[in-house]
């Protein structure tokens, strides 16, 4: 791949290697907020430094969303690695959001009983 066809496919300055890492990153991670977000950035930084909060998530969700061109048959590996990390981060966050509802609803259900 050329220098240029290397950045179109991974989203403008970021390198091959950088996506990886950065999708690695976020699969030990699972950010789910500023926090987990703040925390991918430090650990990506300890690799690549100089990459803002905003601009690390921006890439990733630029990543997720990113459509195979009509003439692909289907999406380049770190495209389908980054939708897969989503959807890993999007049930996390789902369980724990059923996890506190329930535990609310019991701490209801317990205070209603004494």
């Amino acid at each position: 791949l050329t220098s240029c066809e290397n950045k179109e496919i991974t989203g403008g300055n970021y390198h091959k290697t950088e996506i990886e890492h950065l999708l690695r990153v976020v699969t030990m991670e699972h950010p789910i907020g500023n926090k987990g977000w703040k925390r991918v950035t430090e650990r990506h930084n300890e690799h690549y430094p100089q990459q803002m909060q905003d601009s690390i998530r921006r890439i990733f969700d630029k990543l997720r969303n990113k459509k195979p061109k009509t003439s692909q048959s289907e999406s380049p590996p770190h495209i389908k690695d980054a939708c897969k990390i989503f959807e890993l981060i999007k049930r996390e966050t789902m369980s724990h959001t059923e996890e506190s509802s329930s535990k609310a609803s019991l701490g209801v259900f317990l205070f209603l009983i004494n």
